[in-house]
């Protein structure tokens, strides 16, 4: 299809949008100066318009003529003004030589996309002006425009070295009027090998003059290569094969620095040596490092970011597919049949003899280098299947990240945010040359849903409640972020109008005033939600004052990069933080807002009516008026696994899904539908989503395949419809349903349903196998597959709904994917196994369903005293609690025969100072005039009085210990503390802890075994712990460094402090969970990384300080008992604490203490509420209080 031309844009389509921005950014007295300014000046801008609409009229693209033509006549330094860098991913493989091996192969993958443009992008129809200006091409300086020029013979490609400039043939042309064909790797790889064996370069050899004349301001560059061409001789003829080169190749004789932002000043700048060595006349600069690090450098005037990008990831991919042969001597080449065009001459630098030529000094040589913009990067990681959620549905993951960083400004700057002005650009690639247009991406909407989410962050929330309100609001500001990119695209022009009008404007026109904002706008973002090939890239900021944001989409991360100029270079490191929690917030919103899209109940959740989840008041859906009904009931549920449960955030989204499911049940429902319609309208949403094992979410089977089943049961009709084994079918529930109705059968299997469907007349369109993939279901996969316990299936769960209507019928339907590794045959149908009619498993089944539940009564704080004394829960933990206080004093008191410290409340000394390695926050309060702590732990006097008495073996306590921190699902702000401190190293603590676990585990089983069977359902998970520590072998234990190898994804474990990997690692709440599930129950996790543990912990010997003889012992929740050994002396303490960046001043008595009585002690505290939640098979501790305390909360008594 042919291209159309740019179309000469409307003025008042303009001046509308440039009312409405201004609009926003402007107050009301001065929008009020620019109406009536724009009034006055009516005619005067309709002339303007009319003599440039005459200009612009018949040609193909006067949008990008006027865009080049402004940044060819710019005069500023290239390096500093249209340089793009970027950095490529490292090699997948091992390339041998390193960076040579690795240049050689970027310079073939160049040569084969220059000569194979199609590989870039197909044969889209799409503009191919930029990617035909890309290799083989040089901005030439001029005296008041530079000129953009294009050498379609060139068959050679520079190399920048320490050396001096090389030649190197990688193209050849068979013959006359042939296409160009790449070199084969080889032959271009030993010209790199032969240009490496060089000397060092001699004076007119030397690379940086010619290099540094190309990186100064553009006219003084100019008139220098003027005289250069007039003299004429080796110098003008080098010149020329410097400009008419496909590219330049930069060979760094240093590696990158350890910073990604500082890496990228070096790809554009240079190394750190001062040397330069990049060409920057030249559209495409190579850069490989010496740690064969490489990244590339464009010229802005011959393409835009996005098609950089383009070119960037397909370079990367075609070096990468590269089938390089490891037994190949590295010396030795194959003769190929090109290798005869390439000159037999050895390799010599190019010559510049520019000592006839006036030469600037050399400040103003270094001048446009030395030019460095601050540049800050971070990456946001998350499930790769919510990336893929967001780009699944079309525009949001723009809109995701447009709107975070709005949050984000108005968080750091606050009400001046409203005043700046923020552009996308928009790729208008569907017209003749199209580049790109700004759209201006902020709105009345998005203002809107700001004010919102700044509130629902100043409540301090993890993440906002997510309302209608809010969702409404979402939905409203992505709508317009939508229609605002649909203009750009629809070829109105806006930006580059104005910039004509301005332009056109005589200076002391009132309204150029209001349009000069326009041409400068304060921050740029821009970026692609997913690139793969590139690890990070960033334009240039080239006003005075402006931000740049880029994003870059990975699999299961993104990558952010911040470029200030002016005020905002100031203000980078604030915006970077307020950026990622509202990267974080957004999310979650606009995740909701994708599953709802997913699930086909957008229109539903946007509508009113309350129903309850779980006993929860939920916003759903059902458009009730009064001609509708509410005499029906609806029961849904939906398996999710077990892993994925396994994040509070996540936990949070399943029950979004359930409820968006539950809504179009109820709509259809309350509009007098049939109960079929409505289980059928559930179960595929459930389907449709990625989190359920059914349909989309379906696991993987042993051969790596999905196959689903599905059933549907009409109880009124007494008849039903089933399909199992299917593969390509969506919904299963649907076809399950065809069966029933269309079919004389009750059950169809494998091809037979799929052919049975493909006979339909109303039949829907079959679906590939990579519509089910998902990357969650793949790693519980790979983690079954290596667990070596693949006959297990761990995943036996379904989605399903039972409804009745208002007409008495009744009806239910279900829906899941196989077992993941059958343990009996294949073709084995449903994994749904019914309990067998055996009396012991009736009742255990009968128990589960009458099971003992907590009331969340402490969600009510003025109710919960008089409910908590009325509730079975309750009544059942006092037994329990005060059988865990008694057995305890047994164990320690008679057994090991430890003394126990009646310890104070109060302290100065708190045992997670704050400091590196602290994991709590202290509650600071005032007594009687003093300023104190609340104990986080007594530890310390336990070590205190473990001194008191000769030969004694150890101390012991049970009493409330506080942290500050927000009280969760594992966390309280008061909790009872078991601990005790003992004479001996962590084995013999580690040894005594296990002894305690099984001694109040067998006491608690042995009188309360009725109430943890009703609470827990069942006995077999304390059994089974007994019976472990029964057979007097220790627990397994598993260090750090093996425990992260285990890890089925990142979010299992994270750095100690944000973004900082120095202070080391740590596993979280999923990834400790999955060690419990491995090992089948309870672990130590021994030796962490000494920065995320507090300092008084041992030194591991032989570690360089970076490990701690502790150990956490895992169980239920994760982190049950924490231990660790103590440093033994005094010296050794103070080294901890300047390690751990805490002040000696309250520890100076802890100091002493060591240098009167040394001692090698070790110790652990048990929080009992992680414990109990283990015994009685609970997942939130706050359900483990009696008298709960808790912050923010007043209770009684």
């Amino acid at each position: 299809m042919a291209l159309l031309n740019y179309p000469v844009p409307d003025l008042e389509v303009t001046l509308q949008e440039v009312g409405r921005v201004l609009q926003l950014i402007l107050g009301p007295e001065k929008y009020t100066q620019y109406k009536d300014a724009l009034c006055q000046q009516k005619e005067v801008l309709q002339d303007v318009h009319h003599r440039f609409a005459a200009a612009a009229s018949g040609r193909d693209n006067w949008v990008t003529e006027q865009f080049k033509n402004r940044l060819l006549s710019c005069p500023c330094p290239l390096p500093t003004s249209t340089a793009m860098p970027a950095v490529l991913l490292p090699s997948r493989a091992e390339r041998g030589s390193g960076q040579l091996k690795r240049a050689a192969a970027l310079l073939w993958a160049a040569a084969k996309l220059h000569s194979e443009p199609w590989l870039l992008e197909g044969d889209g129809a799409t503009e191919r002006t930029q990617q035909s200006e890309v290799f083989a091409a040089s901005r030439l300086p001029g005296k008041t425009e530079d000129q953009l020029k294009v050498y379609p013979d060139s068959l050679h490609a520079i190399v920048l070295c320490t050396g001096g400039i090389f030649p190197i043939q990688i193209l050849h042309r068979p013959s006359p009027g042939s296409p160009l064909s790449p070199l084969p790797f080889l032959d271009i790889y030993s010209q790199v090998q032969e240009m490496a064996s060089q000397p060092a370069a001699g004076p007119d050899q030397d690379p940086t003059p010619i290099c540094s004349l190309s990186a100064l301001q553009r006219q003084a560059w100019s008139a220098l290569r003027e005289q250069i061409l007039q003299q004429g001789g080796t110098a003008a003829e080098s010149l020329g094969l410097m400009e008419s080169a496909v590219l330049a190749v930069c060979l760094e004789d240093c590696c990158p620095p350890a910073d990604l932002a500082e890496t990228l000043n070096a790809v554009r700048l240079g190394g750190g040596d001062g040397q330069c060595l990049r060409y920057y006349d030249k559209v495409v600069n190579l850069v490989v490092f010496k740690n064969s690090t490489a990244g590339m450098v464009f010229e802005h005037c011959a393409l835009d970011g996005m098609v950089a990008g383009l070119v960037a990831e397909s370079v990367w991919h075609l070096s990468e597919s590269l089938n390089l042969d490891p037994c190949q001597p590295h010396g030795q080449t194959t003769a190929s049949p090109a290798a005869k065009n390439i000159s037999s001459s050895p390799l010599k630098p190019l010559n510049f003899p520019l000592k006839a030529i006036t030469m600037p000094a050399p400040a103003a040589l270094g001048l446009a280098l030395q030019a460095t913009h601050p540049i800050i990067t971070f990456e946001f990681f998350s499930y790769p299947d919510i990336f893929t959620t967001l780009r699944g549905h079309r525009g949001l993951f723009d809109a995701w990240i447009t709107f975070s960083l709005q949050l984000a400004l108005k968080q750091t700057l606050g009400d001046s945010a409203a005043g700046l002005i923020l552009v996308t650009p928009t790729h208008m690639r569907h017209y003749k040359h199209g580049r790109c247009d700004p759209t201006y991406s902020f709105s009345t909407q998005t203002r809107q849903l700001v004010e919102a989410l700044m509130s629902c962050a100043s409540e301090k929330k993890d993440s906002p409640q997510f309302t209608k309100e809010l969702f409404s609001l979402f939905h409203l500001a992505f709508l317009e972020h939508k229609r605002l990119i649909k203009i750009t695209k629809s070829g109105d022009g806006v930006g580059p109008h104005i910039a004509a009008l301005r332009w056109g404007l005589s200076e002391e026109n009132p309204v150029k005033a209001f349009l000069e904002p326009f041409g400068s706008p304060s921050i740029y973002l821009t970026g692609k939600d997913l690139m793969e090939g590139v690890e990070c890239a960033v334009g240039n900021v080239y006003a005075r004052d402006q931000l740049a944001v880029t994003y870059l989409g990975r699999r299961d991360r993104v990558r952010m990069l911040l470029n200030g100029k002016g005020s905002f270079a100031k203000l980078l490191k604030h915006l970077q933080e307020s950026l990622k929690d509202s990267l974080n917030m957004v999310m979650l919103l606009a995740l909701r807002y994708a599953i709802a899209g997913q699930m086909g109940a957008l229109e539903c959740l946007l509508q009113e009516e309350e129903v309850r989840v779980n006993g929860k008041e939920c916003q759903t859906d059902s458009n009730v008026n009064s001609s509708q009904n509410s005499n029906f009931t609806l029961l849904i549920h939906g398996g999710a696994g077990e892993d994925i449960l396994l994040n509070q955030k996540v936990i949070d989204v399943v029950e979004f899904s359930l409820q968006t499911a539950l809504s179009l049940g109820a709509q259809e429902l309350a509009g007098r539908g049939s109960s079929l319609d409505a289980v059928q309208k559930c179960v595929a949403a459930l389907e449709d989503c990625f989190l359920f094992n059914a349909g989309k979410g379906s696991v993987f089977n042993r051969d790596g395949k999905q196959e689903m089943e599905a059933t549907i049961v009409d109880g009124t009709g007494m008849n039903a419809g089933s399909v199992a084994c299917v593969r390509n079918v969506k919904n299963p529930v649907k076809a399950a349903r065809q069966v029933m109705e269309k079919s004389g059968h009750t059950l169809l299997t494998g091809e037979g349903a799929e052919e049975f469907l493909e006979g339909l007349d109303m039949k829907e369109k079959p679906v590939e196998a990579k519509y089910f993939h998902t990357h969650l279901r793949w790693k519980e996969r790979e983690v079954m597959c290596s667990s070596g316990n693949a006959s297990k299936n761990n995943h036996p769960q379904t989605v399903g709904a039972v409804a009745l209507d208002c007409w008495g019928n009744l009806a239910a339907a279900t829906s899941t994917a196989p077992l993941q590794f059958c343990p009996t045959y294949p073709g084995y149908i449903s994994s749904v196994n019914g309990p067998s009619a055996s009396p012991e498993k009736l009742r255990e089944m009968q128990t589960k369903i009458t099971q003992c539940k907590p009331p969340h009564s402490w969600k009510s704080p003025q109710d919960h005293a008089a409910l908590a004394m009325k509730s079975q829960w309750y009544r059942n933990l006092f037994q329990i609690q005060n059988t865990l206080f008694h057995e305890t004093v047994e164990y320690f008191h008679n057994i090991c025969r430890y003394a126990y410290a009646l310890t104070p409340l109060t302290t100065d000394t708190i045992s997670s100072p704050m400091g590196l390695g602290s994991d709590s926050e202290p509650v600071y309060v005032n007594v009687m005039g003093q300023n104190v702590y609340l104990a986080d732990s007594m530890q310390f006097v336990l070590e205190y009085f473990l001194r008191f008495q000769e030969d004694l073996p150890g101390t012991y306590y049970v009493s409330p210990s506080f942290r500050g921190e927000d009280p969760d699902a594992t966390h309280l702000n008061q909790f009872y503390h078991v601990e005790c401190e003992l004479l001996g190293d962590m084995d013999a603590a580690i040894k005594v802890a296990e002894g305690y676990v099984a001694h109040i585990t067998r006491a608690l089983l042995k009188m309360h075994s009725s109430i943890i069977l009703n609470s827990a359902g069942t006995l077999s998970h304390v059994e089974g712990l007994l019976k472990k520590l029964d057979n007097q072998a220790p627990l397994p234990q598993v260090t750090l460094e093996q425990a992260i190898t285990m890890m089925p994804s990142e979010d299992c474990f994270e750095w100690v402090q944000d973004g900082q990997p120095q202070f080391g690692r740590k596993l979280t709440r999923k990834g400790e969970r999955v060690l419990i599930k491995k090992y089948g129950s309870a672990v130590w996790l021994t030796e962490m990384d000494h920065l995320g543990v507090p300092f008084y912990q041992a030194y591991v010997d032989g570690s360089g300080k970076q490990k701690a003889k502790a150990a956490d012992l895992l169980l239920g929740l994760g982190e049950t008992i924490g231990l660790g050994e103590r440093h033994s002396t005094s010296e050794m303490v103070q080294e901890a604490l300047r390690h751990h960046a805490v002040p000696e001043d309250s520890y100076k008595w802890y100091l002493d203490m060591r240098q009167i009585a040394p001692l090698l002690t070790s110790g652990w505290g048990m929080g009992t509420e992680r414990y109990l939640c283990w015994l009685l098979k609970h997942d939130d501790v706050r359900d483990m209080h009696i008298i709960p305390r808790m912050k923010a909360k007043k209770f009684m008594p």
